[in-house]
């Protein structure tokens, strides 16, 4: 897994050889630090500067690198190492403010003490163990729980909010489900030195100034932007793909992608679709339209019939770093076989365009939306002396017992308040839309050695872009999602431009949901002989498959229920058995 592997001895010892090699370091050699920056994708990532006694490791990229030499009074070559040394210097905890980009940093200056910290997007995990003088650091659980002072005992609380729902999420302080090791998240520093471990968090999501110009002006920047953010990706990645399914936000990546790509990159276009014979409508037509008018065709892929979606690969589950809570993992194996075929170094993923291209909440639903969060805060206060109930608190049906004994820090995460992460409208202005916290959460790496997923329209920068607009904008000229509809003018068909409404990226989901539940209802033995009941309610998940089967499903919400707990099933016998 890619980001940073590491050991550090904060009072100068020697580093214990076995505990390295059990981490996959190299032999230390009696020294009293060990650090290996991981990427096997992109060796462009890495990077390490030893120096003043200090050492630096970050991996990832800066963007905007010139703004922030200027700003640090560097010169714009500076390398990317140096210039994060001094932004941190100059910046502290506050850095993912001020460094655009996607980045993991690990710092140990000439007294021992040690930083970790993650950029406000996330690229790479980092966790962390502390034994004594000792730190370790990695990208993944698995790696961490080998050493023997960590160990792969399960933490009821770690797992409980791992498994949670958004509000109980949002409570977490870096817990994972293993007792001895914390997650940093994004936006996220921690300070390690002889005094402990302090923690801080930066807001990235910071005001920002009213826009100045008309509408007109605003799509001619946000194109600006958009060909900046799209164009140096590629430079860095080489062979590119773009996930395309017709909608507005996948078209205008892959129109993009084709327009800023070097000329010596190839570019390919991949489109999910039924399977032959399904009846299911699909995505291919509107997709084969734009990709017709790039002047390129589109690869349509899906599931083989084989693929699990109660169970995720084998790398997808190891590499998990917790149950997996997500349902679409199906698609996930087409695609990185598709990439590793091809050579490709990196895939345009569209999600999360909803907050700034394609936004099209109006601004009645913008204050409509801050009434309704400041009366969840209200209630939420009145009630803070009542018992709160764990039912529908998570992603999956837990074993009774397990809902009857919460552990005391997820009861007091459950009473406490939401956190109000996102900024509607504030004198007129778009703000921060909706999701925009949530998406600088997500790491680029699937799993493992898997090709990453790109994400645009979560660029600080254009989020920061679309804050400053007035919230008219989103619906100018009586239009939704005006600013991209304006922006893709002349440039792809308006059958495409002026659609108003899509089809699911896997069309026959909740098909092979009910023609796998026999095999996954048939899994449910293993998972009592193991113990798995201890953690999930398996007589519920029992029947739950048995009605699937018999009756299919009527809503993407029942199908998550019954598929989220049967991965979270299969994580957990994958974690015991390993």
């Amino acid at each position: 897994m890619s980001g940073i592997y590491g050991m550090i001895r904060r009072d100068g010892g020697p580093l214990d050889s076995r505990d390295a090699a059990l981490l996959g370091l190299p032999d230390p050699q009696g020294a009293a630090i060990q650090l290996l920056p991981v990427d096997d994708r992109m060796p462009g990532a890495l990077h390490r500067l030893d120096a003043d006694g200090a050492c630096t490791v970050l991996v990832g990229h800066v963007d905007d690198s010139a703004v922030l030499a200027a700003r640090l009074a560097r010169s714009p070559a500076t390398p990317p190492v140096a210039l994060a040394r001094a932004a941190l210097s100059r910046y502290a905890g506050d850095l993912p403010i001020h460094m655009i980009g996607e980045w993991s940093l690990l710092h140990v200056d000439r007294a021992g003490r040690v930083t970790l910290m993650q950029s406000a997007a996330l690229r790479d995990r980092i966790f962390y163990a502390v034994n004594g003088p000792t730190i370790a650091v990695a990208p993944d659980l698995e790696a961490l729980s080998r050493l023997p002072w960590v160990g792969r005992e399960i933490d009821a609380t770690g797992l409980l909010f791992a498994v949670g729902r958004a509000q109980l999420r949002a409570r977490n302080d870096g817990r994972t489900m293993l007792r001895r090791v914390r997650r940093l998240e994004a936006g996220e520093s921690v300070t390690i030195d002889g005094s402990g471990v302090r923690t801080a968090r930066a807001n990235a999501l910071t005001v920002v100034p009213r826009w100045q110009g008309d509408f007109a002006d605003a799509v001619t920047e946000t194109e600006r932007l958009l060909r900046i953010i799209v164009g140096e990706r590629m430079r860095r990645a080489g062979p590119c793909i773009a996930m395309l399914s017709g909608g507005l936000d996948s078209s205008t990546l892959a129109w993009l992608a084709a327009e800023q790509r070097p000329a010596d990159a190839p570019l390919w276009l991949i489109t999910s679709v039924a399977p032959p014979d399904c009846p299911r409508d699909d995505e291919r037509h509107i997709a084969g339209v734009v990709a017709s008018t790039l002047g390129l065709s589109t690869n349509l892929l899906f599931p083989d019939m084989s693929v699990s979606l109660y169970r995720p690969a084998d790398a997808i589950l190891y590499g998990a770093n917790g149950p997996p809570m997500t349902t679409r993992h199906g698609m996930t194996e087409p695609f990185q076989r598709f990439a590793a075929e091809h050579g490709a170094a990196l895939m345009f993923n569209g999600n999360y365009g909803e907050m700034t291209l394609t936004a099209k909440m109006p601004v009645d639903t913008l204050r409509r939306r801050l009434r309704r969060v400041a009366g969840a805060v209200r209630r939420g206060l009145r009630s803070r002396t009542a018992a709160p109930s764990p039912t529908g608190a998570f992603n999956i049906r837990l074993a009774r017992h397990r809902l009857a004994a919460m552990p005391d820090a997820v009861t007091d995460a459950l009473a406490a308040p939401m956190p109000v992460e996102d900024y509607p409208a504030r004198n007129g202005l778009c703000g921060y839309l909706p999701g925009a916290a949530k998406s600088l959460r997500i790491t680029t790496e699937p799993y493992p050695g898997a090709v990453r997923e790109d994400f645009p329209y979560r660029d600080l920068r254009l989020l920061r872009l679309f804050a400053g607009f007035p919230a008219t904008f989103l619906t100018h000229g009586g239009m939704t999602r005006s600013v991209a509809r304006h922006m893709l003018q002349g440039h792809l068909p308006d059958s495409v431009r002026l659609r108003t409404s899509g089809l699911p990226a896997s069309p026959d989901h909740l098909d092979r949901l009910r023609w796998q539940a026999p095999a996954a209802r048939a899994r449910i033995a293993a998972f009592r002989q193991a113990g798995i009941d201890d953690w999930i309610d398996l007589d519920w998940l029992e029947s739950a498959l048995m009605d699937v089967e018999a009756d299919g499903l009527a809503s993407y919400a029942q199908g998550n229920d019954v598929q989220l707990t049967t991965v979270a099933a299969e994580y957990l016998l994958s974690w015991l058995g390993r």
